[in-house]
């Protein structure tokens, strides 16, 4: 989607010390296809899991709720594939 589904905010911690105020914008993606390599490879650890099991690992407070908004929405716009989700 072009809009994003919610945005949150937090301090981005600098090396020299210090932290700069930061406001990140998440926006849901259909994913089709994952490539073998990308940029970020080494930098970045990559997990498919349930929703549920991803909100487990969540420790920022900020994208917990972004993501519940989103499932809260996307669970009323599709009923039937959340059923599914939850088994």
């Amino acid at each position: 989607s072009a809009q994003p589904v919610g945005h949150y905010h937090y301090l981005k911690e600098k090396r020299e010390g210090g932290g700069v105020p930061c406001r990140v914008e998440v926006f849901a993606l259909a994913v089709t296809k994952q490539l073998d390599e990308w940029p970020e490879k080494g930098a970045r650890t990559l997990a498919w899991m349930p929703l549920d099991e991803a909100m487990a690992k969540i420790s920022e407070p900020g994208v917990r709720l972004v993501i519940k908004a989103f499932q809260k929405q996307h669970a009323a716009q599709n009923p039937l594939a959340s059923a599914r989700s939850r088994g």
